[in-house]
């Protein structure tokens, strides 16, 4: 069980846990590459964890959903509709991809036959 903003009190001492502000926050079930963590802070506020699914072992996701105690004031940050276009954005590239890939092949096999006319074409005039 995770507690933010809880009071406690320690040998007549009181303070609190946690009185901040969190966003996307994670566990993870491993020690993350130094890869890992660039792609995270190259996302900034809004990254994309999504690719980390196998091994987030709290989600962010989840700690939202959860019911809440004290004053929670819940920002619209926008990310929302960032990830949202940005998995489309993806999505995109990854079907342009596949059509340059394909476009390659059709040129390669159209640079084969213009070489194999040519080689006609030169043999021809030749005789």
């Amino acid at each position: 069980n995770a507690e933010y903003g809880k009071q406690w009190y320690q040998r007549r001492v009181r303070g609190h846990v946690f009185g901040g502000q969190l966003y996307q926050f994670n566990m993870f079930s491993g020690v993350l590459s130094s890869e890992d963590i660039r792609k995270i802070a190259e996302g900034g506020l809004c990254s994309d964890l999504q690719e980390f699914s196998d091994t987030r072992i709290l989600r962010w996701e989840d700690i939202v959903y959860r019911s809440r105690t004290g004053s929670v004031t819940e920002v619209d940050t926008g990310c929302k509709q960032i990830l949202k276009y940005s998995r489309e954005i993806r999505r995109n590239l990854t079907e342009a991809s596949v059509m340059v890939g394909d476009i390659k092949v059709n040129l390669e096999a159209t640079e084969d036959k213009l070489e194999s006319v040519t080689h006609k074409h030169k043999k021809t005039k030749q005789t």
